[in-house]
C-alpha cells in the first residue's frame, strides 16, 4: 500500500472514529451478573452498564433467569 498525504488522513480518521464506548458494545437493556462479597457472605449481583447494582440473590442461574424475566440482556462478568 502507497503512503501518501490522503491515505494517511483517512487512517488517522478511522482510529478516531474506533473510541470505545460501552453503551455501543451493550444494548441498554444489558445488565451484568457478578459474583460478590459482603460481610463475608457471597452472593450474585445484577448490575446495570454504570456498576449500579439492581438485584441481588444466592443463586447464580435465579440471577440470569430474574434478568430475562425482567426483560434485560444477562452478561456474566468475571
Amino acid at each position: 500500500m502507497e503512503h501518501n498525504a490522503e491515505t494517511d488522513d483517512m487512517k488517522n480518521e478511522t482510529l478516531e472514529d474506533l473510541s470505545f464506548d460501552i453503551d455501543l458494545c451493550f444494548p441498554q437493556s444489558a445488565v451484568f451478573i457478578k459474583e460478590d462479597e459482603q460481610n463475608g457472605k457471597f452472593f450474585w449481583g445484577i448490575y446495570d452498564s454504570e456498576g449500579t447494582r439492581l438485584a441481588v440473590t444466592d443463586n447464580r442461574e435465579c440471577a440470569f433467569a430474574i434478568a430475562r424475566q425482567n426483560d434485560f440482556f444477562p452478561n456474566s462478568v468475571h
